[in-house]
């Protein structure tokens, strides 16, 4: 697999992957809420849709859409002088590798010592159960650690960067989450964007056909999950998989199931215009308002309530049964408007919009590691689960704990930095 800048038509996919388009938070928008929001319940799924409901969300989607676009647009004046190369010493990238290596041994001992207990419950479960540093090394070492890889590489396939991958895909399966695996998938459209370079046609086609078998294995990981009870060894694990592997989308009884679940979640989706005129609706919103301050507490009644609004949105009309578990009831825009009214709830959205474009513009401007660090955790932590379904209370706890692990990440990567300049010096002195 070789970088290069393919002729003719693959020119738009270079300067795609050299101005970071393929990372833009614009980009992610406008993917997510196309494919989740429009071709999915209605073409794939047949759901009926409220052409008023449909008007809210468009409202919305404008509004973002326009927000992303006014953070991250980059003057004319300033577009050429933006770097195309990282300038680094030896030690930068070898602080690299070693940051690396700490995060796959947090993720080995995660699994010799403790098992998948902690990654059986949602994560909606987990964030307002796990104590929050162990949040903060899962970001670190799931979602931080193959993008840094791509970093040590210095933009060049080899060795050992395939190892990282093969290796970090490895702990994505094994902690029977499909969410990891793609990670490190997007890390690699992350990492080649740091370094200005397009993959070949070749590797684009492998990340392609790897994403397509992770979705496919997605049931297959979900019932070895299902089986495992607290503590699982690793070839336990492997061994469930495997034993699984007849329960993947390929299998058709497994692909029916999976498409009427999605299908009951876009009636809910589809259903909610008429719950959002109905009184009922608007006072489960204001009670779920009412107790944002108390959801920064470790463990509250009305922590869950908060965490749970779309549901218990949906209880309050007999759209969900009370206390389901099961599914976000209303997409975060509907969630907001009840909650916040109408002028709040597109400023909150056109804000959070709008410093995501920035972010993303900050990060191209400088190519600095630290910057693209903060942008790979808000990225995949935040601004992709903002608009498929992450409860709308729980983003600002979100963005609070996802800034502090990007300051963790920093200073780790520091300390392995002074870490690989003393190492040379001693070696020199001796």
């Amino acid at each position: 697999m070789g970088f290069g800048v393919p002729p003719g038509p693959g020119r738009w996919l270079t300067r795609a992957f050299r101005e970071g388009n393929i990372v833009s938070p614009l980009w992610l928008f406008l993917v997510t809420n196309v494919l989740f929001l429009v071709i999915f319940p209605w073409f794939v799924l047949g759901v009926e849709r409220d052409p008023g409901y449909e008007i809210v969300l468009l409202l919305y989607g404008v509004v973002q859409a326009a927000f992303l676009v006014l953070g991250q647009r980059v003057p004319p004046g300033e577009r050429s002088g933006l770097p195309r190369r990282i300038e680094a010493d030896d030690s930068f990238f070898r602080a690299c590798w070693i940051f690396w290596g700490v995060a796959m041994s947090y993720k080995l001992a995660m699994l010799l010592v403790g098992g998948i207990a902690k990654y059986q419950h949602e994560e909606s479960e987990a964030l307002f159960r796990l104590p929050y540093v162990m949040n903060v090394m899962d970001s670190l070492a799931f979602r931080v650690a193959p993008f840094v890889a791509w970093v040590a590489c210095r933009g060049r396939m080899g060795l050992a960067l395939a190892a990282a991958v093969a290796v970090d895909l490895a702990f994505g399966l094994t902690t029977l989450t499909k969410e990891y695996t793609l990670y490190v998938i997007v890390a690699a459209a992350f990492g080649l964007s740091y370094w200005g370079k397009s993959p070949s046609w070749k590797a684009m086609l492998l990340g392609a056909a790897a994403s397509l078998l992770v979705f496919l294995l997605g049931p297959a990981l979900v019932w070895t999950r299902q089986e495992t009870i607290q503590f699982a060894e690793p070839l336990e694990i492997v061994t469930g998989i495997a034993e699984n592997v007849d329960r993947t989308l390929l299998d058709e009884i497994q692909r029916d199931v999976s498409f009427l679940a999605a299908k009951e979640r876009f009636d809910l989706y589809s259903a909610g215009q008429l719950a959002y005129r109905q009184k009922e609706f608007r006072d489960t919103a204001i009670r779920t308002r009412d107790a944002l301050p108390f959801f920064w507490l470790p463990r509250s009644a009305e922590k869950e309530i908060t965490f749970r609004s779309g549901n218990y949105l949906g209880a309050s009309v007999g759209l969900v049964g009370e206390g389901d578990v099961s599914g976000i009831a209303f997409p975060n825009p509907v969630v907001a408007d009840a909650m916040f009214g109408r002028l709040t709830g597109l400023l909150f959205f056109g804000s959070v919009s709008y410093l995501f474009g920035l972010a993303f513009r900050k990060a191209m401007a400088t190519r600095g590691v630290e910057w693209w660090i903060g942008y790979v955790l808000l990225y995949l932590g935040i601004l992709l689960q903002v608009y498929v379904g992450l409860p709308l209370p729980a983003i600002p706890y979100k963005i609070f704990y996802e800034s502090v692990t990007w300051g963790a990440c920093v200073l780790l990567l520091r300390g392995c930095r002074e870490l690989s300049r003393s190492v040379p010096s001693r070696e020199a002195a001796g």
